[in-house]
């Protein structure tokens, strides 16, 4: 009887339905004869967990398994057939990671209830040939290349995403953020934008940020600071914001009262904080900021633990790809740890996954079984050394 691989089992049935459907959708296998986008999926998720560099290796080593592409219901493929598939347009895929975001908040939501979700962005580098054609005409002071927006929620799962080129600004992928009523958004200070504050705590959230420089704060009230806390928490003020224009036009529609928590860091350098929340204490509040690194850390494991340094295309739509599939395979990954509840962490677990990647391990425990079986029956058929006596 056949039993299914390790890439079977991240690849599970329910979610080629939900892939499919996404498809559908998106109408993307229109016109599509053989190569689809299934097809494309499967040789790229092999891609990101075994770590290839180019595509002829890829392909090679995946005609060396022809014997698992049945099962996996994909095919042989060509390094030129799947570089003219990493050219089609990759807005299924960023649908399908949408879809695995909100299924994967779902299920790991009874164990770790989302209340703080943190908000960052990351560049990722592109130059050279074939990259600066399209890359050198959005480059910022700091990278030419794109930026990875992600929200991330209790669990360490990204529950947002964008791909956006390097000259957009956070706080413009910041808005675009679905925001859910009792729930913390932790960011840095690139995200200042009044308006989009005060439609977080319209919205019945609160949010913790580090407050500019040269913000016009009114200070209202001085709150006391529990003596455990005055080595770490300075002060702790209620404050309103006084500068009704911004500038460039623009109206601070935020009228509310402010939390402003001056922090002592370890280097005894000060961190002023800002927040909509008057009922956590100031402790509270700057743990919740602490746990924005959390975020910096998940981009440094998707940077380290998958292909996302080495592109396999270098135009537009072949790098968006890559960055979306690693994207669903993070989130595949941390479907199937929970559902084999290990307790190994995400990283010893995807490096055993990539290890054995089309391994069959029931059809090893079944061969196991049989094996035991056959030794007892065996054991009850000889004599006993005790009846020979």
């Amino acid at each position: 009887m056949y039993r299914v691989s390790r890439l079977g089992e991240l690849l599970e049935e329910s979610f080629r339905a939900r892939f499919d459907a996404q498809v559908r959708q998106h109408n993307a296998d229109k016109h599509l004869k053989k190569f689809k986008r299934w097809d494309q999926f499967v040789a790229m998720t092999c891609a990101q967990l075994q770590g290839a560099t180019s595509l002829r290796a890829l392909t090679g080593g995946l005609k060396a398994l022809s014997n698992h592409h049945y099962h996996l219901r994909t095919r042989l493929v060509g390094h030129s057939t799947l570089a003219d598939a990493n050219q089609r347009d990759p807005a299924v895929f960023g649908a399908v990671a949408q879809m695995l975001m909100s299924q994967v908040a779902r299920k790991l939501r009874k164990e770790c209830q989302r209340t703080l979700v943190r908000i960052d962005s990351t560049s990722i580098t592109l130059k050279g040939n074939g990259f600066d054609a399209w890359t050198s005409d959005t480059s910022n002071c700091f990278t030419q290349g794109l930026k990875l927006h992600v929200a991330l929620d209790d669990a360490d799962v990204p529950v947002y995403h964008s791909i956006t080129a390097a000259n957009v600004n956070d706080v413009t992928e910041g808005a675009k953020i679905p925001i859910e009523r009792g729930t913390t958004y932790v960011f840095d200070k690139g995200y200042c934008d009044y308006g989009w504050w005060w439609s977080i705590h319209q919205a019945g959230a609160w949010f913790v940020t580090r407050v500019k420089t040269n913000a016009a704060l009114k200070v209202e009230q001085t709150l006391p600071i529990p003596p455990g806390n005055r080595s770490r928490i300075l002060a702790d003020e209620v404050v309103r914001l006084s500068n009704k224009n911004p500038g460039a036009g623009r109206k601070n529609p935020y009228t509310a009262r402010l939390r402003r928590i001056t922090i002592r860091r370890d280097n005894d350098q000060t961190l002023v904080l800002i927040s909509n929340d008057l009922d956590r204490s100031a402790a509270q509040i700057a743990a919740c900021y602490q746990q924005r690194w959390d975020v910096e850390l998940f981009f440094k494991w998707l940077k380290q633990h998958l292909n996302i340094k080495r592109y396999l295309g270098r135009s537009p739509n072949a790098v968006r790809t890559q960055l979306l599939i690693a994207l669903i395979v993070y989130l595949l990954v941390a479907l199937l740890r929970h559902r084999t509840k290990t307790d190994a962490t995400l990283w010893l677990f995807t490096a055993v996954l990539r290890m054995t990647l089309f391994e069959r391990p029931q059809l090893h425990e079944d061969m196991r079984q049989r094996r035991a079986t056959k030794a007892a029956e065996l054991d009850a058929r000889q004599p006993q050394l005790a009846d020979w006596k």
